[in-house]
């Protein structure tokens, strides 16, 4: 329940949208796009609600590079309309059916939750995101997620480049919230005979709910990036090893920093074994 909400707004462009939840006299405001934050938000802070609905569009386009989506598009649609598994497979982890049926892109985003399944997908996928704060930005979204500045989400692009993918999430039940979610994703130019001389051109590794936001593992990628599939079995070990590192977990009210590390060691070694044995 929001118990000093005094408006509720319905600005007819974005940038009246962003000058309504700048202006300190309505301030701290909340944008609305799905409803679903809004509905399980417990604060005694909010006094304005900016309904962004009809504003961001609801629109995937596909582009020989890349699928771009309007900052309205639901989770349950994704799934059904982008052809990426690896990106069909974390989705599908998301909530309950209603949620995936109200969350929006840009809502997820904006909220930048910690435990977020989808950001640490699109984060894998090197996902760019463009939004407003006064005037049009395009960012990369690692770099969004680092910065924490308010952004009003418009759209988000998704490159096709990554041929294989793995995600695991770690949750009380299948529909709570992670305790820890971990992605793996690769690129590879062509598929060698035998098969464990396949390169991995491109490796990107991300973990999220550390309790933290998600973060891409570069060393642990780095670790992975330009092996065979061989080499790749054989330093299993020590990839496990700097991925559980370069995670920085730590505890929670949940489970321990030690038990996330051990997750990560975990799905990393599945990931990796999954994606060089298909």
């Amino acid at each position: 329940m929001l118990r000093e909400l005094k408006e509720y707004l319905k600005p007819k462009s974005v940038e009246e949208a962003w000058a309504i939840y700048r202006d300190p006299v309505k301030s701290p405001a909340l944008f609305l796009t799905g409803g679903l934050s809004v509905a399980q938000r417990e604060d005694q802070t909010t006094k304005t609600l900016v309904d962004l609905s009809g504003l961001l569009g609801e629109s995937i386009t596909e582009t020989p590079a890349a699928y771009i989506l309007d900052g309205g598009v639901r989770i349950a649609d994704c799934i059904k309309k982008i052809d990426i598994p690896f990106l069909q497979e974390a989705l599908q982890t998301v909530g309950s059916r209603q949620i995936r049926n109200m969350s929006t892109i840009a809502g997820t985003l904006g909220q930048r939750y910690s435990w977020s399944d989808t950001l640490t997908a699109l984060l894998a996928l090197d996902a760019t995101v463009d939004g407003y704060n006064g005037s049009a930005v395009s960012l990369p979204l690692e770099r969004y997620l680092k910065g924490r500045a308010p952004l009003l989400i418009t759209k988000v692009k998704i490159p096709k480049r990554f041929h294989r993918g793995a995600f695991f999430k770690f949750s009380k039940v299948s529909y709570d919230i992670a305790t820890l979610n971990l992605a793996v994703v690769f690129r590879i130019e062509r598929e060698a005979d035998p098969m464990e001389n396949t390169v991995v051109q491109e490796c990107r590794i991300t973990c999220g709910a550390r309790p933290g936001v998600a973060i891409l593992l570069p060393r642990t990628s780095e670790a992975v990036q330009g092996k065979t599939f061989s080499a790749v079995r054989r330093d299993l070990l020590p990839i496990q090893s700097i991925a559980a590192l370069e995670s920085e977990v730590s505890s929670s009210a949940e489970v321990t920093a030690e038990y996330r590390q051990q997750l990560v060691r975990t799905y990393v070694e599945r990931g990796l074994r999954r994606l060089i044995e298909k």
